[in-house]
């Protein structure tokens, strides 16, 4: 990003049925509401966003002693039927009025990230305020599958500058826009692009972002945390929930194969053995003439948003490994980043040690949980 930009941000709101505003008022009061709105754009965004942290965290800690870092959709049930849920709506009414296309990139790219989470949050809060009469506490809840998510996800909609964007239209049309020809994300591929016509597409980001798989919270117990996210301090901000993520979602351990089988279950033997010790095994096997009884690999679980959005760590098409190895240089230096991003924890060790040694890597991504929730994180 280039420094020394004006700090700016814009701001869009619900659609007419969330956030009041049902394209009926005169153009005096939209001139002057817009003007309001612009003078202090980047305040409004995170009043709204705060205020929607602040409603969380209060429900994850309710007559509990323990601080509680996550929210599930009892939670989520619970704030949309609080009397501070409509402070929070009101917050987000005055979003509706800010043109976001005068943006510098950097404040845009904050602004939209911002503006995904936020909206994500409101629709499971709407979806749980108006659920039909006598239906169970559950029922309203988006289908925990990658169609119903998408589903779930395209009915997230706000009013941006007189334009309509879904969550889906935010993150890979606005977001993702730059996106590499040969990224396999499914969805993003399913979508395609926006037509050249369209008026959305002056707000798009140019620029590809950094970690940007980590600033976004599409509201799974899968995602990465959900934050306020700040022009002045943006890139240190993605760093920090790239750690926190990485840090609770990858795990390394040493794993033996006999000659006669594939690779074992975790034994005693293999799950006490560190690398060092496996990749001294490994180097004595090599260099002896008979032939080895078996073999060592590390085997590193990662998240399996890693494997949808590799680029955003740089990691090519190599990233996408599997049983086997890591698959090349650019595999090597993919984990290289993750180890750098998770330094001081067991895994980023084993990582370094694996690579250093030469040991064999096998990339094993964990199943993704779409069940609706929310990691909280200081911002």
């Amino acid at each position: 990003w280039r420094k020394g930009e004006p700090a700016a941000a814009a701001a869009g709101g619900p659609d007419g049925s969330s956030n009041g505003n049902n394209g009926d008022d005169n153009d005096d009061d939209k001139g002057k509401k817009a003007a309001a709105a612009l003078k202090q754009p980047e305040e409004i965004m995170l009043v709204c966003i705060s205020t929607a942290k602040m409603l969380l965290t209060i429900q994850a800690n309710k007559n509990n002693n323990n601080v509680r870092m996550v929210v599930d959709a009892s939670d989520i049930l619970e704030v949309a039927e609080s009397s501070e849920y409509a402070y929070f709506s009101e917050a987000t009414s005055e979003l509706a009025h800010v043109d976001p296309s005068s943006l510098p990139q950097k404040q845009r790219a904050v602004f939209f990230i911002n503006l995904y989470n936020l909206m994500i949050l409101h629709a499971a809060l709407e979806k749980a305020r108006w659920r039909k009469k006598g239906d169970s506490k559950t029922r309203w809840l988006p289908r925990a599958s990658p169609f119903g998510w998408m589903k779930f996800l395209r009915s997230a909609t706000y009013n941006v500058g007189g334009n309509i964007y879904s969550a889906l239209d935010v993150e890979h049309s606005i977001l993702r826009s730059s996106r590499p020809n040969n990224d396999n994300v499914f969805i993003g591929r399913l979508l395609g692009r926006l037509p050249s016509n369209d008026p959305r597409l002056k707000c798009k980001v140019n620029q590809e972002i950094p970690l940007l798989t980590f600033a976004l919270c599409p509201g799974t117990m899968c995602s990465p945390p959900l934050k306020c996210f700040h022009e002045h301090n943006f890139e240190e901000e993605l760093v920090r929930s790239a750690e926190t993520f990485l840090s609770k979602y990858c795990h390394a351990q040493v794993c033996e194969r006999s000659s006669r089988s594939s690779w074992s279950k975790k034994s005693n033997a293999s799950s006490s053995l560190s690398v060092a010790e496996a990749a001294a095994a490994l180097k004595a096997a090599k260099s002896s003439s008979a032939p080895a009884s078996s073999s060592f690999v590390l085997e590193v679980r990662l998240p399996l948003l890693l494997k949808w959005y590799r680029h955003d760590l740089g990691g090519g098409a190599a990233a996408g490994g599997g049983s086997g190895g890591t698959g090349g240089k650019n595999s090597t230096k993919w984990l290289l980043s993750i180890a750098s991003l998770i330094k001081g924890t067991k895994a980023s060790h084993c990582i370094l040690e694996a690579i250093d040694a030469a040991m064999p890597i096998d990339l094993k991504y964990d199943t993704y949980k779409w069940e609706l929730g929310w990691m909280l994180q200081e911002s």
